[in-house]
């Protein structure tokens, strides 16, 4: 019984949805009728020509520059005017931000990576520099105690004396 009901209710609820779209299409279809008998039109205060926006919608069809560059009232006003190409307007829109969206997260990801190998490289040669043994002295590779010799002679010589 109670199931019974509730399908009962979930159809009326539908049927009352189907005739409040078909109220609405009605009314738009009449807003779009008086709009036309007008020429213009209002939409948040701005002054946009119906005509011209009808005549777009037919000529320009589905071309780029006309959906990029179509403000938010224009959308607005093609809601009215032509209700599909606007929503495929937004769609292509949407689906636009959403690859945009996409490209920057990979650029950055890559970007990241790049820099985080450029680091890991720097390191390396820090630690690289650090475990090699410092540079040679400028003029050659020199004896530590040229000093000790320039007095007494090289050990060979000093041998020599003391024989």
């Amino acid at each position: 019984l109670a199931r019974r009901r509730e399908e009962r209710r979930r159809r009326r609820e539908a049927r009352e949805a189907k005739r409040e779209a078909k109220r609405e299409r009605k009314r738009k279809k009449k807003q779009l009728k008086r709009l036309k008998r007008q020429g213009t039109i209002k939409v948040n205060g701005a002054q946009l020509d119906v005509s011209a926006s009808m005549n777009m919608d037919t000529a320009a069809g589905d071309s780029e520059s006309t959906d990029s560059s179509m403000s938010e009232s224009e959308l607005e006003v093609l809601d009215i005017v032509n209700p599909r190409k606007a929503t495929r307007v937004r769609q292509k829109r949407r689906r636009k931000r959403k690859l945009q969206k996409r490209e920057r997260a990979l650029r950055e990801r890559d970007e990241k990576k790049r820099r985080e190998a450029e680091e890991a490289a720097e390191r390396e040669a820090a630690e690289r520099l650090r475990a090699a043994p410092p540079p040679p002295e400028p003029g050659g590779w020199r004896w530590p105690f040229s000093r000790v010799f320039t007095k007494r002679g090289s050990p060979e010589q000093q041998q020599e004396k003391k024989a």
